[in-house]
Protein backbone atom coordinates (compact mmCIF):
# COMPACT_ATOMS: atom_id res chain seq x y z
CA UNK A 1 0.00 0.00 0.00
CA UNK A 2 2.92 2.37 0.59
CA UNK A 3 4.98 2.71 -2.60
CA UNK A 4 8.56 3.91 -2.09
CA UNK A 5 7.98 7.09 -4.11
CA UNK A 6 5.43 9.03 -6.15
CA UNK A 7 7.27 7.91 -9.30
CA UNK A 8 6.93 4.26 -8.24
CA UNK A 9 3.21 4.73 -7.62
CA UNK A 10 2.72 6.31 -11.04
CA UNK A 11 4.74 3.50 -12.64
CA UNK A 12 2.60 0.81 -10.97
CA UNK A 13 -0.65 2.49 -12.02
CA UNK A 14 0.64 2.91 -15.57
CA UNK A 15 1.54 -0.80 -15.65
CA UNK A 16 -1.98 -1.68 -14.51
CA UNK A 17 -3.36 0.40 -17.37
CA UNK A 18 -0.83 -1.03 -19.87
CA UNK A 19 -1.83 -4.58 -18.91
CA UNK A 20 -5.36 -3.75 -20.02
CA UNK A 21 -7.09 -3.29 -16.70
CA UNK A 22 -9.54 -0.42 -16.35
CA UNK A 23 -10.75 -0.81 -12.75
CA UNK A 24 -9.24 -1.65 -9.40
CA UNK A 25 -10.55 -2.15 -5.92
CA UNK A 26 -8.96 -0.28 -3.03
CA UNK A 27 -9.64 -2.93 -0.44
CA UNK A 28 -10.29 -1.93 3.19
CA UNK A 29 -7.95 1.06 2.97
CA UNK A 30 -7.78 4.64 1.80
CA UNK A 31 -4.88 5.67 -0.41
CA UNK A 32 -3.21 9.09 -0.42
CA UNK A 33 -4.79 11.74 -2.67
CA UNK A 34 -1.99 11.44 -5.26
CA UNK A 35 -3.14 7.86 -5.97
CA UNK A 36 -6.64 9.01 -6.91
CA UNK A 37 -5.24 11.96 -8.88
CA UNK A 38 -3.14 9.57 -10.98
CA UNK A 39 -6.15 7.26 -11.45
CA UNK A 40 -8.13 10.28 -12.69
CA UNK A 41 -5.33 11.17 -15.11
CA UNK A 42 -4.99 7.61 -16.43
CA UNK A 43 -8.70 6.88 -16.64
CA UNK A 44 -8.49 4.02 -14.12
CA UNK A 45 -11.75 3.42 -12.29
CA UNK A 46 -11.70 2.82 -8.53
CA UNK A 47 -14.02 0.68 -6.43
CA UNK A 48 -13.45 2.21 -2.96
CA UNK A 49 -13.87 0.26 0.29
CA UNK A 50 -14.22 1.72 3.72
CA UNK A 51 -11.53 0.54 6.12
CA UNK A 52 -12.80 -2.66 7.72
CA UNK A 53 -14.82 -3.55 10.74
CA UNK A 54 -14.82 -3.00 14.46
CA UNK A 55 -13.52 -5.58 16.91
CA UNK A 56 -15.60 -3.99 19.70
CA UNK A 57 -18.82 -4.99 17.97
CA UNK A 58 -20.69 -8.21 18.62
CA UNK A 59 -21.30 -10.87 17.48
CA UNK A 60 -17.94 -11.52 15.86
CA UNK A 61 -17.65 -13.58 12.66
CA UNK A 62 -16.23 -16.68 14.28
CA UNK A 63 -17.26 -20.10 15.48
CA UNK A 64 -19.43 -18.55 18.20
CA UNK A 65 -21.41 -16.72 15.53
CA UNK A 66 -21.70 -19.89 13.46
CA UNK A 67 -22.98 -21.73 16.55
CA UNK A 68 -25.52 -18.95 17.22
CA UNK A 69 -26.71 -19.06 13.61
CA UNK A 70 -27.14 -22.82 13.88
CA UNK A 71 -29.16 -22.49 17.12
CA UNK A 72 -31.43 -19.58 16.21
CA UNK A 73 -31.24 -19.28 12.44
CA UNK A 74 -30.11 -16.22 10.52
CA UNK A 75 -32.75 -13.72 11.64
CA UNK A 76 -31.16 -10.85 13.48
CA UNK A 77 -27.60 -11.98 12.85
CA UNK A 78 -27.01 -10.30 9.49
CA UNK A 79 -25.72 -7.13 11.13
CA UNK A 80 -23.62 -6.58 14.21
CA UNK A 81 -24.51 -4.52 17.25
CA UNK A 82 -22.14 -1.60 17.81
CA UNK A 83 -21.59 0.44 20.92
CA UNK A 84 -22.58 4.12 20.74
CA UNK A 85 -18.88 5.00 20.55
CA UNK A 86 -18.38 2.56 17.68
CA UNK A 87 -21.39 3.90 15.77
CA UNK A 88 -20.16 7.48 16.12
CA UNK A 89 -16.66 6.49 14.97
CA UNK A 90 -18.01 4.66 11.92
CA UNK A 91 -20.22 7.54 10.79
CA UNK A 92 -17.45 10.08 11.33
CA UNK A 93 -14.99 7.97 9.33
CA UNK A 94 -17.50 7.28 6.53
CA UNK A 95 -18.29 10.98 6.20
CA UNK A 96 -14.59 11.85 6.22
CA UNK A 97 -13.66 9.31 3.56
CA UNK A 98 -16.53 10.26 1.25
CA UNK A 99 -15.92 13.98 1.73
CA UNK A 100 -12.19 13.74 1.04
CA UNK A 101 -12.47 11.38 -1.94
CA UNK A 102 -15.61 12.72 -3.66
CA UNK A 103 -13.65 15.21 -5.82
CA UNK A 104 -11.89 12.33 -7.62
CA UNK A 105 -13.82 11.25 -10.72
CA UNK A 106 -12.05 7.88 -10.78
CA UNK A 107 -14.12 6.63 -7.83
CA UNK A 108 -17.15 4.88 -9.28
CA UNK A 109 -18.29 2.66 -6.38
CA UNK A 110 -18.45 2.95 -2.59
CA UNK A 111 -18.24 -0.27 -0.57
CA UNK A 112 -18.97 0.40 3.09
CA UNK A 113 -18.72 -3.23 4.24
CA UNK A 114 -16.54 -6.13 3.13
CA UNK A 115 -17.69 -9.64 4.05
CA UNK A 116 -19.80 -8.13 6.85
CA UNK A 117 -16.76 -6.79 8.74
CA UNK A 118 -18.39 -4.29 11.07
CA UNK A 119 -21.61 -4.32 9.03
CA UNK A 120 -24.50 -2.53 10.71
CA UNK A 121 -27.33 -0.18 9.75
CA UNK A 122 -26.79 -1.22 6.15
CA UNK A 123 -29.92 0.41 4.75
CA UNK A 124 -29.14 3.69 6.54
CA UNK A 125 -25.57 3.62 5.20
CA UNK A 126 -26.85 3.04 1.65
CA UNK A 127 -29.33 5.92 2.02
CA UNK A 128 -26.56 8.22 3.25
CA UNK A 129 -24.26 7.25 0.37
CA UNK A 130 -27.11 7.89 -2.08
CA UNK A 131 -27.47 11.41 -0.72
CA UNK A 132 -23.81 12.33 -0.19
CA UNK A 133 -21.81 9.87 -2.31
CA UNK A 134 -21.84 11.85 -5.53
CA UNK A 135 -24.05 9.50 -7.56
CA UNK A 136 -21.59 6.61 -7.48
CA UNK A 137 -22.64 2.98 -7.34
CA UNK A 138 -23.00 1.43 -3.90
CA UNK A 139 -21.99 -2.13 -3.07
CA UNK A 140 -23.38 -2.41 0.44
CA UNK A 141 -21.63 -5.64 1.41
CA UNK A 142 -18.92 -7.01 -0.83
CA UNK A 143 -18.52 -10.75 -0.79
CA UNK A 144 -21.52 -11.87 1.19
CA UNK A 145 -24.06 -10.76 3.77
CA UNK A 146 -26.21 -9.11 1.13
CA UNK A 147 -29.35 -8.24 3.10
CA UNK A 148 -31.63 -7.80 0.07
CA UNK A 149 -33.50 -11.00 0.92
CA UNK A 150 -34.34 -9.63 4.38
CA UNK A 151 -35.73 -6.33 3.10
CA UNK A 152 -37.41 -6.92 -0.28
CA UNK A 153 -37.90 -3.72 -2.20
CA UNK A 154 -35.47 -1.71 -0.06
CA UNK A 155 -32.49 0.05 -1.63
CA UNK A 156 -29.53 -2.11 -0.67
CA UNK A 157 -27.15 -0.89 -3.37
CA UNK A 158 -26.34 -1.36 -7.02
CA UNK A 159 -23.80 -4.20 -7.03
CA UNK A 160 -23.92 -7.71 -5.63
CA UNK A 161 -20.67 -9.65 -5.72
CA UNK A 162 -19.59 -12.97 -4.29
CA UNK A 163 -16.28 -13.99 -2.74
CA UNK A 164 -15.81 -17.70 -3.20
CA UNK A 165 -13.05 -19.50 -1.35
CA UNK A 166 -13.86 -22.97 -2.73
CA UNK A 167 -14.58 -24.37 0.70
CA UNK A 168 -17.48 -25.04 3.05
CA UNK A 169 -20.30 -24.31 2.91
CA UNK A 170 -20.33 -23.71 -0.85
CA UNK A 171 -17.45 -25.88 -2.17
CA UNK A 172 -17.41 -24.43 -5.70
CA UNK A 173 -18.44 -21.26 -7.49
CA UNK A 174 -21.56 -23.02 -8.80
CA UNK A 175 -22.38 -24.05 -5.23
CA UNK A 176 -22.11 -20.44 -4.14
CA UNK A 177 -24.71 -19.29 -6.64
CA UNK A 178 -26.98 -22.22 -5.82
CA UNK A 179 -27.07 -21.34 -2.10
CA UNK A 180 -26.69 -17.55 -2.26
CA UNK A 181 -30.02 -15.68 -2.01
Amino acid sequence: IAPPSVAALMHELQMIKDFGFNMMRVHAAVMPPIFYYFCDQLGLLVWQDMPGGDGRALPLWDQARADAEHRVGYDGLDEIVRTDESKAAFWQELQGVVSSLSPFASIVCWTPFNEAWGQFQTLEVVRWLREFGGGRWVNSASGWNDIADLYPGADHGDVADVHNYEGPPFQTLNGTFTKWP
